[in-house]
């Protein structure tokens, strides 16, 4: 498909932009048509790459069958730049506004996701890409060493087609970036992967042609014209106007309008770049127009000194400068104040980067306990600078804080293990691997709520955290690391350089640490059980247990490698004999944690304090505070709820549970909010705990599965007697189980028989308290529900071929001991984020209507389909015939005769026609390897002489049975009168309470309809199904 007008079209709606501003020169205009290479055009582009891409220009192919640009292809590993020459009209002058037009065929990646982007820049004339010119165009010298992160300097617009990367101000996004010399100010999603022609959503311009990718024979190949003939050709207009506004025109659609951003010209070039990684795509320029207004920079003048410069914020991690603006003077002499200027900061002699036209700075690039010396001078168009004018700053020190801690980043240090930071002149003394930090200059101070470092804040860095640590009580702990990416926690001996209670010493948490206790050399996972994500070097994530004594103080160094990517760390602990899941520990923090803090403009208000509650013991409360809180820094207040004055182990937050009280709860209750050394103590509670004498109250009864041999009894609180169950209908109980908790007892029952009801007669069931409940209820067990399908998975086993999947079925795990039981509204097996594991979808499919069905199947990874002729399941998925087959990955659903798995005799993800009778069930299953990466598997069935096109349809739903509860309605409640008397009638169970919030009890013995007398007392009332 060809699009030839959209380009005019575009160019003379932006050059109205481009020509309004008075006092500027006439725009220059220039168009590269790629009718012939555009290296060779009488006005040449500089065309810069890593030679992977081994034909940039092609003279057919383009809009109209010109020629056309490459500037990526569906090939890894690319880098691809176009440098622009100055046109004839700019001369010397400097360009203040500039459009770049041109038409684009961007997609079809080999793989799922296309990849990277690309990007327009206009770079300043000292741009690190720039000074390589024409010799060499460097990737890492491009923001975030990405070429579609554009330029590092000037401003840069980038359309990133895979998120991922990190810049050093935070990660990307699948979409449109523009930057400010190195700054994001803007991040807006095109989130549609491989859009339609016309669909602005996307930065494709077609689908993608997974057909001709696996065809080995007539296609596959990246530099056939075959390769991009789903793509058609769209326009892109990308304008920068002079007063710094960013338009962005895509496929006929503006995308962003006027955005607003500080920009400040200066003599430049405009670059086009883009790249691919591990993935890839095409994109193609044609038809490429550059626009530009410029203004004469032959003015020899300076502008006026800025004034009264001064200081607005001082904190140890910032600095807040202000000045009054300055004014231009032209080349006679006088004051022009319509003429453009902008402002260099200087600390200390070095320039910050960036060029400001505010008359405001925050400097956070400073560190604590430091004085500084800052100039601002004023710069016109033509790069002419004023004299200074200076302040000076001195930081405070920051304070004891508790609960609080200090992070010191070390910036530019590449790699992802601690011992990447072992060289680096920046860090000193980091001898071995196991070293602490001993010595040297970091650049950036983070403040920390408890061991939980921020994510988000660049690549490339080294961190550590110090601080002491007091237990509450005495007992081996175990420490547990986690992080993005490598981190190690080394802890000292008890009281080693303990602060004193007060004052502003600021503790050396550093002092005897000699090796670390808990070492994560890898990625992300979770907090690990002991002996679990053993390194390569044979260290561990948690530690052995260590003794800890209640009141000693013991220093700490948390150490944190971040390469790139996601960046964080954090440290748990667990005292010995504590039952809690490792993954569901939470990062250390409370009073516990003593470290350093800038309280200044700190401040905590509480809003609503903690209120009395009496509750019933063994019944649940909650008691809570509600705070406003703020700091300069962007940290959270820390929380620390005691119990008659002390500290509570692990009450760490806005909120107190209590899912069981018991008679040693009662007292009075407190909380210690923290914040960057402020501390707020709100008032007393009290928690009045009554002697239960309530009976136990049955919440739900439910089949537990599709065995339908187990049953749950579900109480509104625990019991210490689980009693003795006895079934009606025929069914028998021989077992009753009661959970660790005490919620809950599980029935081992005989085989019951499908979408039936049971009565269930329960006595016995004890409170701790020492109630007794004798009662009965009902439950209907399961039966076939439409919209519903089994998940199995089996878990550890690596591939992603169909040989894999013979190999689970060959372990002793299958079938019948899987990792993973669940369900599913459908055959849609969502993805998991998990890697190496098989899995397996089982359901009755009933057809709406007899005829022919064919079956479709997609899946990453590969995939098998079994479908019987009744509804009894394969019992030997070796032995039976696959109706489809998914060799690959991440395809659509293909039409009849594609996808072909390159098998003998060949296999398709597509089945024959079968022939399938309407309301006959038919046993269906599939098997799908997932290896890494994304895991899902879909199936949908079309009948023949249906035309929904393969990639239009649905995996399969309405027409997918499993066993699951009953389908029931929400129960009905309504009240009427008989006399004085008040009849309820319900459905379900009847509940009442004195308050509208609760708490609710079941009416025993209660049935619809059920009369009310009056008492005099307001009176609530709810039904439950």
């Amino acid at each position: 498909m060809k699009r030839t007008n959209y380009l005019k079209l575009g160019v003379a709606v932006a050059a109205s932009l481009l020509l309004g501003a008075g006092g500027l020169s006439q725009a220059g205009t220039y168009t590269w048509n790629m009718d012939v290479d555009p290296t060779t055009d009488p006005l040449p582009l500089v065309l810069q790459g890593n030679g992977i891409n081994q034909v940039t220009w092609e003279e057919t192919g383009g809009v109209n069958d010109s020629g056309f640009l490459a500037l990526t292809r569906p090939i890894g590993g690319q880098t691809q730049a176009a440098v622009f020459p100055s046109l004839p009209e700019d001369g010397e002058d400097v360009i203040v506004a500039f459009q770049l037009s041109a038409m684009i065929r961007s997609g079809n990646s080999t793989g799922d996701r296309a990849a990277d982007g690309w990007s327009v820049s206009l770079m300043r004339a000292a741009d690190p890409v720039l000074q390589d010119v024409p010799n060499s165009v460097v990737q890492a010298n491009f923001a975030g060493g990405i070429m579609e992160g554009g330029g590092t300097t000037g401003i840069a617009i980038s359309f990133d087609t895979w998120s991922g990367n990190t810049y050093s101000d935070g990660a990307d996004i699948e979409g449109l970036l523009v930057r400010v010399d190195d700054v994001t100010v803007l991040r807006q999603a095109l989130p549609t992967r491989h859009g339609q022609c016309d669909d602005a959503t996307s930065l494709q311009t077609g689908p993608r042609d997974p057909d001709f990718w696996a065809d080995t024979v007539n296609g596959n190949d990246p530099y056939l014209p075959e390769s991009y003939e789903t793509l058609c050709w769209q326009p892109l207009v990308v304008t920068v106007d002079e007063q710094a506004r960013v338009t962005v025109s895509w496929k006929g659609e503006v995308v962003l309008e006027d955005f607003q951003t500080a920009f400040f010209p200066s003599r430049g070039q405009v670059v086009l770049a883009g790249r691919t990684g591990g993935s890839n795509s095409h994109v193609h320029f044609d038809d490429v127009t550059l626009t530009t207004t410029t203004a004469p920079a032959d003015d020899p003048n300076p502008p006026t000194v800025p004034g009264n410069v001064r200081t607005t914020v001082l904190n140890s991690a910032s600095v807040g400068l202000e000045w009054d603006p300055s004014v231009d003077i032209d080349k006679d002499g006088n004051e022009d104040p319509d003429a453009l200027v902008a402002y260099e900061v200087t600390r200390d002699g070095a320039v910050i980067p960036g060029l400001f036209t505010a008359t405001t700075y925050t400097d956070t690039g400073v560190l604590p306990g430091q004085t500084y010396n800052y100039s601002v001078v004023a710069i016109d168009l033509g790069f002419n600078k004023s004299a200074a004018g200076t302040v000076s700053a001195t930081t405070p020190a920051t304070s004891a804080a508790v609960g609080f801690l200090q992070a010191e980043r070390y910036s530019g240090i590449g790699g992802t293990q601690i011992y990447d930071a072992s060289a680096s002149p920046a860090i000193g003394v980091l001898a071995t691997p196991t070293a602490e930090v001993s010595s040297g200059a970091f650049d950036t101070v983070y403040f920390i709520n408890g061991l939980n470092t921020p994510n988000g804040i660049g690549d490339n860095y080294f961190m550590e955290v110090t601080g002491t640590i007091t237990p509450l009580v005495s007992g081996n702990y175990r420490f547990f690391v986690r992080s993005d990416d490598a981190s190690e926690f080394h802890i000292n001996g008890p009281n080693a350089q303990a602060p004193e209670e007060e004052g502003p010493s600021i503790p050396n948490a550093r002092g005897l640490v000699s090796f670390p206790v808990a070492v994560e050399q890898g990625c992300c996972a979770a907090f690990e059980e002991p002996g679990a994500g053993q390194n390569p070097d044979g260290s561990f994530p948690t530690s052995e247990p260590i003794a800890l004594q209640a009141g000693s103080t013991y220093g700490f160094s948390y150490l944190l490698k971040e390469g790139g990517g996601g960046d964080w760390g954090q440290v748990a602990w667990r005292l010995e004999g504590d039952t809690t899941p490792a993954n569901q520990l939470q990062p250390i923090s409370g009073v516990v944690l003593r470290g350093a803090a800038d309280p200044i403009g700190a401040t905590i208000t509480i809003t609503e304090q903690p209120q009395a509650a009496t509750v019933i013991a063994n019944q649940s409360a909650t008691l809570s505070v509600t705070v406003d809180a703020s700091t300069p820094y962007n940290v959270a207040p820390a929380y620390q709820w005691r119990k008659d004055g002390n500290p509570i182990p692990g009450a760490n937050g806005a909120s107190l549970a209590f899912p069981v009280v018991s008679t040693a709860d009662a007292g009075s209750y407190s909380v210690r909010v923290l914040l960057m050394g402020v501390d707020v103590l709100s008032d007393s509670a009290a928690l009045t705990v009554e002697p239960d004498t309530k009976l136990p109250i049955v919440n739900a009864v439910d089949q537990l599965d599709d065995t339908f041999t187990q049953v749950t009894v579900a109480y509104d609180e625990p019991l210490a007697s689980a009693g003795t169950y006895t079934l009606d209908n025929g069914a028998t109980v021989s077992g009753a189980a009661l959970s660790a908790d005490g919620f809950t007892v599980t029935l081992t029952t005989s085989q019951l028989m499908e979408d039936t009801d049971y009565g269930l007669l329960i006595e016995g069931a004890t409170d701790n308290g020492g109630n007794v409940l004798n009662t009965s209820a009902t439950f209907a067990s399961w039966g076939l529900v439409p919209n519903r399908a089994k998940l199995q998975r089996w878990d550890g086993f690596s591939g992603a071929a169909q040989g894999d999947i013979d190999t689970v079925l060959a372990d002793a795990s299958y079938p019948d001991s899987p990792a993973v039981e669940a369900y599913a509204a459908g055959l849609d097996w969502p993805d998991q984020g998990v890697d190496n594991f098989m899995m397996k979808m089982t359901a009755l499919i009933e057809v709406p209507e007899s005829g022919q069905w064919r079956f479709f199947i997609r899946s990453d990874d590969a995939q098998r389909l079994f479908l019987s002729s009744n509804d009894q399941f394969v019992t030997d998925e070796t032995l039976a015939n696959a109706i489809a087959r998914e060799d690959g990955c991440c395809g659509p659903f293909e039409e009849v005769g594609n996808g072909a798995n390159g098998t003998t005799p060949e296999t398709y993800p597509t089945s024959e026609p079968i022939s399938l009778v309407a309301g006959q069930k038919y046993a269906l299953t599939s098997l799908t390897k997932e290896g890494g990466g994304g895991d899902w598997a879909q199936v949908a069935m079309r009948m023949e002489g249906d035309t929904t096109s393969a990639g239009d349809l649905t995996p399969i739903t309405t027409y997918s049975f499993w066993y699951g509860p009953k389908v029931v309605t929400n129960p009905g409640l309504s009240y009427g009168r008989d006399g004085d008397n008040i009849v309820l009638t319900y459905d379900g169970i009847i509940e009442e309470a004195d308050d509208a919030a609760g708490p609710y009890t079941a009416i025993q013995g209660a049935t619809s309809p059920h009369t009310v007398a009056p008492s005099g007392a307001m009176k609530y009332y709810r039904s439950m199904q």
